[in-house]
């Protein structure tokens, strides 16, 4: 076998890899319940926000993570602080 087909081999078993990891993944973002938001949430999300608003450095936006991750403990299904605290970890 040439280096070129060698190569081409590589390429299509990374590819059915790829492929074969894509057909099995499944969201779980949908597990996490019902928006079912409590006077106690709502006012741990309005400090989340403001929290992840005033974020100036590591230490700050590690205190609105962690924020938010109060807020989802109380409410599973809170998809903007999910959304929110997904943006921060990237």
């Amino acid at each position: 076998m040439t280096m070129r087909g060698l190569r081409g081999a590589i390429a299509i078993i990374f590819i059915m890899i790829l492929s074969g990891c894509a057909m099995q993944w499944e969201p779980n973002w949908r597990a996490a319940g019902p928006n079912e938001p409590t006077p106690q949430s709502e006012q741990s999300a309005i400090q989340a926000r403001l929290l992840f608003e005033q974020a100036k450095d590591q230490k700050t936006l590690l205190e609105s993570i962690a924020a938010h991750q109060k807020v989802l403990a109380e409410n599973p299904g809170d998809y903007e602080t999910l959304a929110s605290l997904s943006t921060q970890h990237i």
